[in-house]
Formats: C-alpha cells, sequence, structure tokens
C-alpha cells in the first residue's frame, strides 16, 4: 500500500500530465527469471498501458 500523501502526490501529477485513470490498463503478470516454483505462483510484475499516448 501507499501512503496517501504520494497517492495525491500522483493524482496532481496525472493530470498535470493530462491523464485521466480510466485511460489506464493495468495488468498484474508473472515476473521473469530465477526463483523457482515461487516466481511460477506470484504475479511480481504490473504491466501499465496508456492507449491515447501509446506509452
Amino acid at each position: 500500500m501507499i501512503g496517501q500523501d504520494k497517492r495525491e502526490a500522483l493524482k496532481r501529477r496525472m493530470v498535470s500530465l493530462g491523464i485521466r485513470e480510466d485511460e489506464l490498463i493495468e495488468r498484474f503478470i508473472r515476473g521473469t527469471g530465477h526463483g523457482g516454483q515461487k516466481i511460477n505462483k506470484t504475479s511480481s510484475c504490473v504491466y501499465l498501458h496508456h492507449p491515447p499516448s501509446g506509452i
């Protein structure tokens, strides 16, 4: 979890960049690399995409 201060700062930054939260695609996926069974069961990587900007 992130603190309320960081959450508010992120909201302000998104507004200044013209990014709305409903425009973001967020997926949690499994990372790659060593780790055995743990890495195969834990979604520890975040995929974040903003289609309007292509980023």
